[in-house]
């Protein structure tokens, strides 16, 4: 217990996201939980939500966990990638979504850490012209170095 303690402590003073990310287990049903926003915003990054420092500091972050990916997993709305269950990648994940979110709002993302050291995903998905942007978007991060089949 104070192992998980320790990590939610570190994530939140490393990620600074402590009202952005919330943690759920035994959720009975997403579809319940999904609230789609009265007016839409264009599928566009607006890098101007973001400081010169904040996009810096993203852009490696980003480049950093997305290089990083042990395995993708096509989705209809999006992707799922397959993270190393590690801190450090659950961290970096953490503090993308949380930066992400103030330029890209129309992203949903979700972040599981499964049990018994189990698999970490984290989804990015979202309305129709989501999934191409997400592609275009980290291809060219990486110089196209993801293999999206």
């Amino acid at each position: 217990m104070i192992a998980i303690c320790d990590f939610l402590k570190r994530l939140i003073i490393v990620a600074g996201i402590a009202d952005a990310v919330t943690l759920k287990q035994n959720v009975s049903s997403s579809e319940d939980m999904k609230q789609e926003p009265e007016s839409q915003s264009p599928i566009a990054c607006d890098m101007s939500a973001l400081s010169l420092d904040q996009r810096e500091r993203h852009i490696a972050t980003s480049r950093q966990l997305f290089s990083n990916v042990q395995a993708i997993h096509e989705l209809s709305s999006g992707y799922e990638f397959r993270l190393a269950d590690d801190l450090s990648a659950i961290v970096s994940a953490a503090e993308f979504i949380s930066v992400e979110k103030l330029c890209c709002p129309f992203l949903h993302f979700a972040l599981e850490v499964n049990a018994e050291s189990g698999p970490v995903f984290l989804r990015l998905t979202g309305r129709e012209g989501v999934k191409d942007f997400i592609r275009e978007e980290i291809s060219g991060l990486l110089g196209n170095a993801i293999d999206w089949r």
